[in-house]
């Protein structure tokens, strides 16, 4: 770098390519839920909230958070306990991906602190599922799981494995639950027999 008498000693602007420009230019991706009936709040919903796509930033700092808070306990097992640690974590995401939708500058709820005295685990869960779906639809490569991809998959399934095994290693985990989940609702709606179908799978053609 050079420095010279007359100008400040600052390190230059980092270069911006057309790409950084626009995705600054983007902002936040994310999209707005009502999160009341979740939160099994009846007739007082909270009202919408936007759910922002964490970054990478916010994902570290959650980390970070989780692991502070998990150090001020008494207990080493406790501290150390894998379950705690991610509920931890979970809390704190929460925390920074949802936002008030009338001020998105601001979180929808108070702190984790008061998150984890005023939430069950199962509301956080909710809130946490809501993040998942939220991000896979807006991630750089969003694949909706619906009926007539669920089919796509059991006919490659009745045809190959090799093919199934394909198509199914392309699929995130949130995608393989959605796949997984509609797949259960048509057997259950069907009254499929599973072990009838165990048989069917095991004289499908395996090439």
């Amino acid at each position: 770098m050079n420095y010279s008498p007359n100008a400040p000693n600052a390190e230059p602007a980092p270069y911006r390519s057309a790409l950084a420009a626009g995705i600054e230019a983007r902002g936040r991706r994310g999209a707005v839920v009502d999160c009341s009936r979740f939160m099994g709040l009846g007739a007082k919903p909270c009202g919408p909230a936007f759910v922002q796509v964490p970054s990478v930033a916010d994902e570290l700092e959650s980390v970070d958070a989780a692991q502070t808070h998990a150090s001020k306990l008494t207990l080493e097992a406790t501290r150390k306990d894998p379950d705690y640690i991610n509920t931890a974590k979970s809390v704190e995401l929460v925390w920074r991906a949802f936002r008030d939708d009338a001020d998105r500058k601001y979180p929808l709820f108070p702190g984790p602190d008061w998150m984890r005295a005023n939430l069950t685990s199962d509301e956080v869960g909710a809130l946490l599922n809501i993040l998942l779906e939220v991000r896979r639809e807006h991630g750089p490569d969003p694949v909706v799981i619906q009926g007539e991809t669920v089919a796509l998959i059991a006919d490659a399934c009745a045809k190959s494995d090799a093919m199934a095994g394909n198509i199914l290693a392309g699929l995130t985990r949130e995608q393989l639950t959605s796949a997984f989940v509609l797949l259960s609702i048509e057997w259950a709606r069907r009254g499929v027999n599973v072990e009838a179908l165990n048989f069917v799978a095991n004289e499908a053609p395996t090439s």
